[in-house]
């Protein structure tokens, strides 16, 4: 029992020993260094400050949300016009230049939904539709604040519209994937104060396939293989499919924030066969934009060198 107790008794006087050894080397290590233990723990959670040696490369990114008014014929529902409100998301993207070149990428993202009514009888036909966009963008011309990109546009969109007030023909989807042409005009105004932005652009589909059943057919033969109905793909180009975006944007940085209005329009008109779709929408639009960064090199974002918003 006594050996045993002095055996805890000499290995608890070497732990003892031991802890005094490395606080010992440890002052000794920071006195030598200037700085306290406590000091060093502070660095040591803080990281190392990230200084700005030159240009930070950021991500623009501009987040918007729209309300509008939205008209749609779509012949394989109903041959009579709705109109009536439109809601949309929209997201737009651009990513650092390649090896500091002309050339981008550029992402666009857009969700909308909408309840346009016939004005004859007051009948719904409930739209929502997608489309993502993503672009190879060109930097075709930099001159005294003014930008211009120019891009080959890759898009895949869908559309679907329900009317329940029909007894057949109830919903009809549309999609399609297609190269389209892209083109952006970009102005900041030389304002030390407020460098507003001030940008234009326009997207039109050059061509592409779709998809949209013929007219009569159902959309159950697709499902239950009857009738042998297979999946029927459109090409797509300016003899059956015509469409324009336009859209206008407008950049406020007010202190630690940039504030973004603007306006979109579009009208699409396709023929297929003997059905014909055809929609017209203009939206308002009230968002923010954001310019993000990545550091690398294991630095902390606690820097005098950057300003978040949140602080």
């Amino acid at each position: 029992m006594k050996s045993g107790r002095w055996t805890m008794l000499k290995m608890t006087r070497i732990t003892a020993k031991l802890i005094s050894l490395v606080l010992l080397y440890g002052s000794t290590a920071c006195l030598a260094s200037g700085q306290s233990l406590g000091k060093k723990i502070v660095n040591w959670i803080s990281g190392t400050p990230y200084e700005a040696t030159g240009t930070i490369p950021t991500t623009h990114t501009t987040l918007l949300l729209g309300v509008g008014q939205v008209g749609t014929i779509d012949s394989y529902l109903s041959e009579s016009a709705h109109t009536g409100l439109l809601f949309q998301f929209l997201s737009m993207v651009d990513y650092p230049p390649i090896h500091e070149g002309p050339w981008h990428i550029y992402m666009e993202s857009n969700l909308q939904a909408g309840m346009p009514k016939n004005k004859a009888n007051g009948s719904v036909l409930y739209l929502i539709g997608g489309r993502y966009s993503l672009a190879g963008a060109y930097r075709a011309l930099r001159w005294k604040g003014v930008a211009v990109d120019v891009a080959p546009m890759a898009t895949l969109q869908a559309q679907g519209n329900l009317k329940t007030s029909n007894v057949n023909n109830v919903g009809n989807v549309k999609a399609g994937l297609g190269l389209d042409a892209w083109a952006r005009v970009r102005y900041r105004l030389p304002i030390e104060a407020m460098p507003i932005a001030i940008q234009y652009s326009m997207r039109m589909p050059m061509v592409g396939i779709g998809f949209q059943p013929d007219y009569g057919q159902s959309y159950y033969d697709y499902v239950s293989g009857e009738n042998n109905a297979p999946i029927k793909l459109h090409l797509t180009s300016f003899h059956n499919h015509w469409h324009l975006d336009q859209r206008f944007v407008l950049d406020l940085p007010i202190r630690n924030l940039t504030i973004s209005l603007g306006a979109e329009y579009s009208f699409t008109d396709e023929k297929n066969r003997s059905l014909h779709f055809q929609q017209g929408q203009w939206t308002a639009l009230l968002g923010v934009a954001l310019d993000l960064f990545t550091l690398s090199g294991n630095k902390s974002a606690r820097s005098s060198n950057i300003k978040r918003s949140i602080d």
